[in-house]
């Protein structure tokens, strides 16, 4: 008798003394593990004629597949600033939040996991959306200049922007020519009408030129000019900026 009366004494003091590890049990333990896309997201703001045509804006998905929980998880979600996107009761097949981003630069985000008891575990990412202006004019001896702001409106400045710009002479009359050439100057403005970069540049009847630069001045607004220096014949411009953002 005194033999099971000191194993059911050891037994509760062996229960007593791991209080950690019986807790634990009863707890709720969620794994959260989040993969994003590795791609280039960017909005496409399409400019013709000076007027605004189209603006596009990256859905990002945020896959949560990776996740695990002890009890059912009722949320997950992706958090920044005032915005919240989440899918309730995630199962199978139902695991990504997509998340929409309406303005360009870098976004510190909080992905995070809620089970039924209101247990919540969270980590913070980042997620950087660049901006991509096309800008395009036909047939014009006076091309616009185009303005553009590589600021963001939160967050740390752009890395760099990229300039990729074509210059084409159409063919005056296609199959004969007698169309004139034109010389002109690709200039990159500052504020206060600084030119902080210019390439020389000329296309005869039918042909085309290109500027390929990249410029790391992003504190501040840019414009972006073809002006002519020598000729009248009517050109077509079609300009591509890519302001870039680094994780």
């Amino acid at each position: 008798m005194m033999k099971g009366k000191s194993w059911l004494i050891l037994l509760l003091f062996i229960s007593a003394s791991l209080p950690g590890c019986l807790e634990n049990f009863s707890e709720s333990s969620i794994s959260l593990v989040v993969s994003q896309e590795d791609t280039e997201h960017k909005i496409v703001r399409v400019i013709e004629e000076g007027q605004l045509m189209e603006e596009i804006y990256p859905s990002v998905a945020f896959d949560f597949t990776g996740t695990s929980s002890y009890r059912d998880l009722v949320e997950i979600g992706i958090e920044f600033g005032e915005e919240t996107y989440s899918v309730d009761e995630p199962k199978d097949g139902n695991w990504i939040v997509g998340v929409v981003f309406n303005q360009y630069g870098h976004y510190n985000l909080t992905a995070y996991a809620i089970d039924k008891e209101g247990n919540r575990e969270e980590f913070m990412l980042n997620q950087s959306i660049n901006l991509e202006i096309r800008w395009s004019e036909e047939e014009t001896n006076e091309p616009t200049d185009i303005e553009f702001d590589p600021v963001p409106a939160q967050g740390k400045y752009a890395d760099y922007f990229l300039v990729n710009s074509t210059v084409t002479n159409p063919e005056f009359l296609p199959n004969v020519g007698n169309g004139q050439g034109v010389d002109f100057t690709w200039m990159m403005i500052e504020p206060g009408d600084h030119t902080c970069q210019s390439k020389s540049g000329s296309v005869s009847d039918g042909a085309s030129a290109e500027w390929n630069t990249i410029e790391f001045n992003t504190l501040q607004p840019h414009s972006l000019r073809v002006q002519y220096d020598e000729g009248q014949d009517r050109i077509d411009i079609l300009h591509i900026i890519t302001v870039v953002f680094s994780d």
